[in-house]
């Protein structure tokens, strides 16, 4: 089978999963065209071969495992983008709001109180603390 290129390394399992069947249809059609040339097989047979292949793939929750590998990513990737939003504003927050406070617990609880972004105190507390590193204050 020809190695997988290397721009497809970096996506999950079941992208790379995908590409490797994607590999092996492109040659079974080679070699399935050079059996119809040479009267092995009909094209009827060829035609019948190729639903009998996606039926099987089908069946065996091939395709299903790669749908999932392939939306496990996405979905990551929008989860990524989601948490980094509500650090942002907390920071966007905490610019015009952490001197009002006397110490970084206070804060949390009023990002916590009037609902800045809708994260627990805990979760609040470590965004100031990376904001004070981040901004060298405190």
């Amino acid at each position: 089978m020809k190695k997988i290129p290397m721009a497809l390394e970096k996506f999950p399992a079941g992208l790379k999963s995908l590409a490797q069947l994607m590999e092996a249809k492109r040659k079974a059609e080679l070699v399935l065209g050079v059996l119809v040339k040479e009267g092995v097989i009909t094209p009827a047979d060829l035609i019948k071969f190729s639903e009998e292949s996606t039926r099987v793939l089908l069946e065996d929750k091939v395709w299903d495992g790669i749908k999932a590998g392939a939306n496990a990513h996405s979905s990551n990737q929008v989860s990524m983008k989601l948490a980094e939003q509500r650090k942002a504003k907390l920071f966007v927050w905490l610019d015009q709001n952490l001197k009002k406070y006397e110490k970084l617990d206070m804060a949390a609880d009023a990002a916590k109180l009037l609902e800045v972004v809708p994260l627990g105190w805990h979760q609040i507390r470590r965004h100031i603390t990376a904001y004070c590193k981040q901004k060298n204050t405190r």
